[in-house]
């Protein structure tokens, strides 16, 4: 009998004993939050410095094949590295009168009495509004209605007609959008320029994935300013 009551008490004991240690391990454990492992820092630390831009910027610095830019945005300075199939353009102002019938067109304003009231227009597929820039060159972005980076709304297509200010296009399913070019409207196309061209204090919009505060220039737009929402 004693025995038994001896082995009893030991029982209970070493059940206490498991239960102060389960109940001191799980204290320990909610005394702070929980520790994210590298990899998911790394990728939280990723996705908030990713990006494709465009990113504007002027140019500060030239070593070769990398840029160093200057953020218009925040003034952070960026490093862009070109490579063999960076494509270089040129934004080139135009004139009303530089509009003419089968051109692409990507117009960016508000919508007003059955019109878009355009404030700025690209003429052409270049990779700063009307397109991007790959591997074998710029390509035409689809045509239709579409919206703005920053908000505003956006016809994209083929010029069908001019009349004074006012621009009718053709959309993706064959419909017409009127455009009306407002007071102040700003025109521009992009030409094809020289890596030489990239300059200490030209203005640019780059083109390409970001990670961090590196680019890797798909397209590099000089003169460009501002990209806005277009």
């Amino acid at each position: 009998m004693v025995i038994q009551r001896l082995a009893l008490a030991v029982g209970v004991l070493s059940l206490l004993g498991v239960v102060g240690c389960g109940a001191a391990g799980q204290v320990g454990a909610s005394s702070g939050p929980p520790s994210a492992t590298p990899g998911a820092a790394a990728a939280a630390q990723a996705s908030r410095a990713g990006g494709s831009g465009p990113l504007a910027g002027t140019v500060i610095g030239v070593n070769g094949s990398t840029l160093t830019l200057k953020e218009a945005r925040g003034g952070q300075t960026i490093t862009v590295h070109l490579t063999g199939s960076t494509a270089v353009y040129r934004q080139r102002e135009l004139s009303v009168a530089e509009i003419t019938a089968g051109q692409p067109i990507r117009a960016v304003g508000v919508e007003e009495n059955d019109a878009l009231q355009a404030r700025q227009v690209q003429i052409g597929s270049g990779p700063a509004r009307g397109g991007f820039a790959g591997p074998t060159g710029p390509r035409r972005t689809p045509v239709g209605n579409q919206r703005g980076q920053v908000g505003g709304a956006v016809v994209v297509g083929q010029v069908d007609s001019v009349s004074g200010n006012t621009v009718s296009v053709r959309t993706a399913d064959g419909s017409l959008r009127r455009v009306v070019l407002v007071p102040n409207v700003r025109i521009s196309t992009e030409t094809p320029a020289r890596v030489s061209d990239l300059v200490p204090g030209a203005a640019v919009v780059v083109v390409g994935p970001r990670a961090g505060g590196t680019i890797t220039a798909s397209a590099v737009i000089i003169g460009s300013g501002e990209s806005g929402g277009a």
